[in-house]
C-alpha cells in the first residue's frame, strides 16, 4: 500500500530510493527507510535542474542522516581527555608509584623510559571488553581506577574470572612475550587504565635492568597469587575462600603504601558484583550471599556497597592461613594484632 501512495504522489517507480516532485520553488525529498519510516524534508531549490536536484538530494540524506542516527561506539572504551602534558605528569606518577617498591634502586632516567612506552589514557566503561581471548596486541594496561578481570572461556560458551587487576597493577604482562595471550580481559566498573606499548616497553626493559628486575617481581607475585586460588579451589571451604579473597585484596589494596601494617583494617573498593564474585571462587551466588551475610554477623567483614573492611584482620588471616609475603619482595609483614575494633567507611 506504501507503494502505491508513493507513486500516485511522487511518481516514482521504485521503493527504497529518494523521490523527488517539482513544486513552485521548492522540491519534497522523500525517504523510505527499512524499518518502515518515511522521513520528508523541504529543500528550498529555486530551480529544475537535475543537477541542482542530485545536490539537494545528497544534503537532504546528511539531515537523514542526523534525523535517523544510531551510531553505535565500535569501541567499548573510549580515549580519555586530559591534556597532553597532565597525562605525562600523570603517567610518570603513576608509573613510579606502582613500581618503586619493586625498584627501589631505579633512578628517574629510568622512569622517564617507561613513562615513554605510554600510548595514551583511556576509560573504559562497565564490562567493556578490553582484550578478547586469543587477540594480538600489543597494549599492556596499567590500571589507574576501577579494575580489570581476565576470564577464559569453554567450547560452549562459559566463561570463566581467573585474575582481578586493582589499581596501580598491570593487567596483562603477558603481553611483553607474546603477540597474544590465552585469556581475554573486562572493565570491572568505570575503569581509567594508561597503555603502553608492549614492544617499546621490551626494548625498555633489556636497556634498564634494575626495571627489568621489577617487572621479574610482578611477574613472579602473579604466579604466585595464582596458585593460591588453585589451592584455595580444591581444598578451602566457601568462608575460607572469601577471607582468603578479602585479606588478599585488602593487602593488595595498600600494598604500595610505606608501612607494612598501615591499611590492613582499612575499608578498600572491590569493584566486582555478587555473580562475578561467584565466578572467581568457584561457588554459587547463593552460597557467596549466604557466606558473606554470616561474616557480616560474625563482626568479622563489613559490607558498604562496593566499600569492604576486615574488622578483624588477625582472625581473618589465621582462618585463611594468609601470609602476604608473596604478594612484595621488599616487605615482611607480620601478623596483625587482634583487633574487634569497627569503624565506619
Amino acid at each position: 500500500m506504501i507503494k502505491t501512495v508513493m507513486r500516485s504522489l511522487f511518481g516514482a517507480n521504485r521503493f527504497g530510493i529518494n523521490w523527488f516532485r517539482p513544486l513552485p520553488s521548492s522540491y519534497v525529498a522523500v525517504r523510505a527507510t527499512r524499518n518502515g519510516f518515511l522521513y520528508v524534508i523541504l529543500t528550498n531549490v529555486r530551480t529544475r535542474n537535475w543537477g541542482r536536484k542530485m545536490q539537494a538530494s545528497q544534503a537532504n540524506q546528511k539531515v537523514y542522516k542526523r534525523l535517523n542516527d544510531r551510531e553505535v561506539e565500535k569501541n567499548d572504551s573510549a580515549p580519555a581527555k586530559p591534556s597532553l602534558a597532565d597525562e605525562k605528569v600523570d603517567s610518570l606518577r603513576t608509573l613510579r608509584n606502582s613500581l618503586i617498591g619493586f625498584a627501589p634502586n631505579a633512578s628517574k632516567l629510568a622512569f622517564s623510559a617507561i613513562a615513554s612506552t605510554v600510548m595514551s589514557a583511556r576509560v573504559h566503561r562497565p564490562g567493556a571488553n578490553i582484550l578478547l581471548e586469543g587477540q594480538p596486541s600489543d597494549t599492556i594496561h596499567l590500571i589507574v581506577s576501577g579494575g580489570m578481570a581476565r576470564y577464559k572461556t569453554t567450547m560452549e560458551g562459559g566463561r570463566t574470572i581467573v585474575w582481578l587487576g586493582l589499581p596501580r597493577e598491570f593487567a596483562n604482562l603477558g603481553l611483553l612475550w607474546f603477540d597474544k595471550v590465552n585469556y581475554g580481559m573486562f572493565a570491572l566498573g568505570q575503569t581509567r587504565s594508561l597503555c603502553l606499548s608492549a614492544s617499546k616497553l621490551h626494548h625498555v626493559l633489556k636497556e634498564q635492568p634494575d626495571i627489568a628486575v621489577a617487572f621479574g617481581w610482578l611477574i613472579s607475585a602473579e604466579n604466585m597469587m595464582l596458585g593460591e586460588r588453585v589451592q584455595s579451589l580444591a581444598r578451602l571451604s566457601a568462608r575460607e575462600r572469601l577471607l582468603l579473597f578479602l585479606c588478599e585484596t585488602g593487602y593488595r589494596s595498600h600494598a604500595l603504601e610505606e608501612e607494612t601494617t598501615r591499611g590492613l583494617g582499612d575499608s578498600f573498593e572491590i569493584g566486582v558484583t555478587q555473580a562475578q564474585l561467584a565466578d572467581l571462587l568457584g561457588l554459587t551466588p547463593v552460597h557467596v550471599n549466604r557466606t558473606i551475610q554470616t561474616l557480616i554477623s560474625e563482626g568479622m567483614v563489613a559490607r558498604q556497597q562496593k566499600k569492604w573492611r576486615l574488622l578483624n584482620p588477625a582472625a581473618a588471616w589465621r582462618e585463611a592461613n594468609f601470609s602476604p609475603n608473596y604478594l612484595h619482595p621488599y616487605k615482611r609483614t607480620a601478623e596483625p594484632q587482634d583487633a574487634a575494633a569497627s569503624g565506619r567507611f
